[in-house]
């Protein structure tokens, strides 16, 4: 029998707070709050934000989609090109992304990344 994992926001606790290395931010003082569900190769859970600009990048394996459940923020590429997300938006983070993220008013995302040479070749690109 397959065992679902899950994660019941009610029941979730205080989560897991930190901060990124001062070089990586670019506006205000950031705090991140992590719910866990499962980690490794795929992880997932509920991540959280107060207000600030970081940099982002992700690595050349790892994809990431997210859920914005509350709140509002804008990733902008290196090129420039800014989206803004707010609840009910999703967004897949390709291998390689490099840019900022602002989180614009204090936000809750769930999240799922998927770290794998082998991703590129299953989706096609």
């Amino acid at each position: 029998m397959i065992k679902l994992q899950t994660l019941k926001a009610a029941e979730a606790g205080d989560g897991i707070q930190s901060r990124l290395p001062a070089a990586r931010v670019l506006a205000g003082d950031p705090v991140f709050t992590a719910w866990a569900m499962q980690t490794g190769d795929i992880s997932s859970g509920i991540w959280a934000s107060t207000e600030g600009k970081q940099v982002m990048a992700r690595d050349a394996q790892t994809w990431e989609f997210f859920h914005i459940l509350e709140g509002e923020v804008e990733l902008t590429d290196d090129q420039g090109n800014a989206t803004r997300f707010g609840p009910g938006d999703s967004c897949i983070v390709p291998p390689g992304f490099t840019g900022s993220w602002h989180t614009i008013r204090a936000v809750r995302k769930s999240y799922v990344t998927i770290r794998s040479a082998g991703v590129p070749a299953l989706l096609g690109t």
